[in-house]
């Protein structure tokens, strides 16, 4: 039986950098976005809310996540199917866990006052966006095991 070696020094290497990279990535996108907000007034009451809703909680999410998926699977010795749909599904999985993350933070803050309740943006977008980084890092890992046990468990013709 013939094991194709992809768990490696270099898998492991990728895997810890790109949980390393995730983190300050994410990290990164939230201060950017807090910069623009605090720039433009510390007000995002003139911006249009779709707007408000996508840069201050599901960009940076999606961008912390680039740090997972850049170094463990683009640079990876997969071949460019794998690497393509594991991307689409760390993206995709992400935009749902950040979804569902505003969608429960929200209602948690249901019973206060308006402008209290929008005052706890902060925490939501920090909420959001460790769970973003820590969903795509779990997929990630989750994906990894797949394609491994699928190179290892059926052989090619």
């Amino acid at each position: 039986m013939q094991f194709y070696l992809v768990s490696n020094f270099g898998t492991i290497v990728r895997i810890l950098s790109g949980i390393g990279l995730s983190v300050f990535f994410g990290i990164f996108a939230f201060f950017v976005v807090q910069s623009i907000y605090v720039l433009s007034g510390g007000s995002w009451g003139y911006w249009p809310k779709p707007v408000v809703i996508i840069a201050w909680f599901y960009l940076p999410g999606l961008f912390g996540s680039l740090g997972s998926f850049l170094p463990i699977w683009i640079y990876s010795e997969y071949s460019i199917m794998y690497k393509a749909i594991a991307i689409i599904i760390v993206i995709i999985f992400v935009i749902l866990v950040s979804y569902f993350t505003f969608n429960l933070t929200l209602n948690k803050y249901e019973g206060l006052d308006y402008w209290l309740r929008y005052g706890m943006i902060k925490d939501m977008a920090n909420t959001i966006v460790w769970m973003a980084i820590i969903s795509s890092n779990i997929v990630s890992l989750f994906l990894l095991g797949v394609i491994f046990l699928y190179q290892n468990n059926f052989k090619k013709n």
